[in-house]
């Protein structure tokens, strides 16, 4: 089953693990479990520009609307990364 990395800031709302291995075999379905397994994650869901996905290490650009057409295996890895800026 793929396995999602989670945040620090984001850690407490799932119950402080840094990883999570979820079921699913497209990024939607595996998103849409993660969310229902730790309920505090919805918090990504309130503003696109707070999250980026990456899927092995690359930044999936594609809509949720399409997150049922990105196919994921046993081995892939999905990071979820919280932009930061500053100067």
């Amino acid at each position: 089953m793929p396995k999602v990395i989670i945040p620090s800031p984001l850690r407490k709302h799932a119950d402080n693990r840094r990883e999570v291995i979820v079921d699913g075999d497209n990024l939607k379905g595996i998103m849409e479990r993660l969310l229902r397994q730790y309920p505090g994650l919805q918090i990504i869901n309130q503003d696109s520009a707070f999250l980026s996905i990456f899927v092995n290490s690359r930044l999936i650009r594609t809509g949720i609307d399409k997150w049922d057409t990105l196919s994921l295996n046993n081995r892939d890895e999905i990071t979820l990364l919280i932009p930061i800026a500053g100067g």
